[in-house]
């Protein structure tokens, strides 16, 4: 495969990053790297039969339970609580 730049700023613009023109030139390589290992990957046939055969193992489950906040306590606590959705906001600290 070939990743250009015109695809990396496609993507970080899906992404909402931004990107040097050195980071660009940086990370095109790199992810046309990866996607060409991921196309050999995809390449690997896996026989359900092998994958029948391999054991699961049991898992524990815990002996504690676990409850969660009394909704009160949180509505005491929280900034900005909003009881019709039991939910709470917090200020924005950043841009």
């Amino acid at each position: 495969m070939n990743f250009s730049i015109k695809d990396l700023d496609h993507l970080a613009q899906l992404s909402h990053l931004t990107l040097s023109n050195a980071e660009k030139e940086a990370f095109a390589p790199q992810i046309d790297h990866v996607l060409d290992y991921m196309a050999k990957l995809s390449e690997v046939t896996i026989d359900p039969a092998v994958l029948a055969s391999v054991p699961v193992p049991q898992m524990q489950l815990r002996d504690d339970v676990v409850t969660s906040t009394p909704m009160p306590l949180l509505a005491d606590n929280a900034p900005d609580w909003d009881a019709a959705s039991h939910a709470f906001f917090v200020p924005k600290i950043s841009n």
